[in-house]
């Protein structure tokens, strides 16, 4: 099945369905059970977490395995690259999409789990060069649905104003 693109907010979000196969699923799936889900914690800056588990459980209660991965890293770029078109190649403060970043999450609902409204944080200097820091900041997020065999889990996008602005239903895959 080849992949299939739908801008949903022109310069903010689209979709591409079928980006991953069933089994491409299956084998991430895999991958966060081999490397262990634990409570997901939550950076409110560059360097201090949430940890207090009533301020955490207002806004996530899921669980998380991470991965770095750079040969991942670099297939998944090489599939994305493609589809980012002018409006998303560049973001609007001059950053140029260049790759994608090698650090992976991998999050798990179980029912009644949530992860709720919040903005997507970013790396500083993910990537060093000759102990120097590079000029690198994640600015875009690529999330990949691996199951849709539940009720529910669709990702709400809110507009500034803070009304929805559209949701996107789970699909494996998309």
């Amino acid at each position: 099945m080849s992949i299939q693109y739908r801008e949903i907010s022109r310069g903010a979000v689209f979709v591409l369905d079928n980006f991953f196969t069933a089994d491409e699923c299956q084998k991430h799936l895999e991958t966060g059970e081999e490397c262990g889900f634990k409570p997901a914690t939550m950076k409110v800056d560059d360097k201090n977490k949430v940890t207090s588990d009533a301020a955490l459980q207002k806004v996530r209660n899921n669980e998380r395995a991470l991965i770095e991965s750079q040969p991942l890293a670099d297939n998944l770029w090489d599939r994305l690259k493609p589809f980012l078109k002018n409006d998303f190649a560049q973001t609007p403060d001059g950053f140029r999409a260049v790759s994608v970043s090698r650090k992976f999450s991998y999050y798990r609902y179980t029912e009644g789990q949530k992860f709720g409204r919040h903005l997507d944080g970013y790396d500083y200097g993910s990537m060093r060069y000759d102990g120097q820091e590079a000029q690198y900041r994640s600015k875009l997020t690529l999330m990949v649905y691996l199951s849709d065999d539940f009720e529910g889990g669709k990702t709400q996008v809110f507009a500034p104003t803070g009304k929805e602005a559209f949701s996107i239903t789970p699909r494996k895959g998309k």
